[in-house]
């Protein structure tokens, strides 16, 4: 009797391990990165921006009447009504200040960051965004 109690255990607990696996289409695959890249300018109450990678759009620029002031900028251009694809960033700019928040645009993972500020010693400055992160870019004269 008391071996008929500790193998009934034994096989309510083996059949508690035991789940069938998903098969592989139902389990979740790794999001591919999304791939963006645009240099801005800034100068004054405008940026431009020239795109490197990712977007539908070469060149484009936006300008504010009046800061601090906020736009969407996605891989189609400014122009909220047009959904994004590719990317989206809210731009949101107070002077020296440019403050960018990444949108996931699934099932796409996205950017490696979700806000990134960028902060110019001047009203003229130029910065490269990617998926990755910002960089400071050197004043037009240094480069070709």
């Amino acid at each position: 009797m008391k071996n008929l109690m500790v193998m009934g255990m034994m096989l309510a607990m083996v059949a508690t391990g035991c789940k069938a696996k998903e098969p592989l289409e139902a389990q979740e695959a790794p999001q591919p990165q999304m791939k963006i890249g645009f240099m801005v300018h800034k100068k004054g109450n405008t940026l431009s921006f020239k795109s490197t990678q990712g977007a539908v759009w070469k060149e484009l620029t936006y300008s504010c009447k009046q800061l601090p002031c906020e736009f969407l900028l996605n891989d189609k251009g400014t122009d909220p009504r047009v959904p994004a694809e590719a990317f989206s960033i809210s731009f949101s700019f107070s002077g020296n200040d440019v403050k960018m928040v990444s949108v996931n645009m699934a099932p796409k993972k996205g950017t490696a960051w979700e806000t990134l500020t960028y902060s110019c010693k001047t009203t003229d400055c130029e910065f490269k965004v990617t998926e990755e992160g910002v960089t400071g870019l050197p004043p037009r004269a240094g480069r070709e």
